[in-house]
This record gives structure tokens, sequence and C-alpha cells, in this order.
């Protein structure tokens, strides 16, 4: 059963774990195959890429049982003409799932906190509207004719129900004191 890292730091320690160079010459002959590259085309993309390399090093490189090192250059090179993240090369196969999952825990995170701040700026329009409402009877009364229009249009004429809102406002005003 393959093992998720929970965390940035976790993830580290499994490539410290788990990652290989031949890891990395693993996934770079399934990468270039899956492209239907040639090691020619790989060592042109390369090329491209700022990082020559002749065809006869990718043999090399691909060969399991005489390999040639990578250099740092050359990881980092083919992460790029692959469109994968280094780290991503470094792991056994299978792990590029875990790579997948914390990326996307992170912007699970990043997604809760906007939702914790707009559950904060909603917090405070309500209790910002209930104070507008103690303050001056003309506000409830305001408040009251807004109330009767339960749908409010905003930008692009998208309609949304308003009825929530004034509900939870209607309840802290009188949890403030005030009444109709």
């Amino acid at each position: 059963m393959a093992r998720t890292p929970k965390s940035v730091d976790e993830l580290a320690h499994l490539v410290e774990e788990f990652g290989a160079e031949r890891h990395l010459a693993d996934r770079v002959t399934a990468l270039r195959q899956s492209r239907g590259w040639s090691q020619d085309r790989l060592a042109a993309e390369m090329a491209a890429a700022g990082c020559p390399i002749p065809q006869s090093a990718i043999s090399r490189i691909e060969n399991a049982t005489a390999r040639r090192d990578i250099t740092v250059d050359e990881a980092i090179s083919f992460a790029k003409v692959f469109g994968v993240p280094l780290i991503e090369l470094l792991l056994p196969p299978g792990a590029q799932g875990s790579v997948l999952l914390l990326q996307l825990l992170r912007h699970g995170g990043h997604v809760a906190q906007q939702l914790r701040a707009s559950q904060q700026a909603y917090a405070d329009a309500v209790e910002r509207v209930a104070e507008l409402l103690l303050e001056d009877s003309m506000h409830y009364a305001a408040f009251d004719i807004a109330r009767a229009d339960e749908r409010i249009t905003f930008e692009g004429n998208e309609e949304i129900s308003k009825l929530g809102f004034m509900d939870e406002v209607e309840a802290r005003y009188r949890a403030l004191g005030g009444t109709a």
C-alpha cells in the first residue's frame, strides 16, 4: 500500500526515503515514450530548454544495466521539458498520486481560508446592518421595505434570495435588544 504524505515536510521525507536517480531515469523513459518521442526528439527538446544533451547520453540514462548519472541541470530540464514538477520525477512509480494529493490539499486549504474570510465578512455585514437598525427607526422602516422585495439583482443580472441574510439581520437586531 502506497504511503500518502500529509505535509510538504513528509513529501520531502518521502523523496529522501524513496527518491532515486533510477526513478528519474525510469520516469524520463516513460514520459518520453508516452509522448511518442524518440530519443533524438527528447535531445532536441532538451537543447531548446537550454540543456543540450546528445541522444547517446539519453540512451545511457535510460539503459537500466549501465546507467549514466544525471546532472542537476539535466534533471531540472527534464522536468521543464515534460512539464512536471521535479519532485515528481524523483519519486517511485505510483507516488505521483501523492504529489497530486498534496497539490489538492494545498488548494483546499487556500479555499478554506477564503471561505473563513467570506464567512467573517458575512457576519460583519449582518452585525453592521443590525447596528444601523438600532440607530434609527427610519432604518428599520427601510429594512421592512427591502425585506418585502425578497430577491435582489446583482451585476450580470444574477438574482439571489436575500431572505436568509435578512432573517439573520432580524435575529441579530432582536438579540441586540431591537424591537419592531
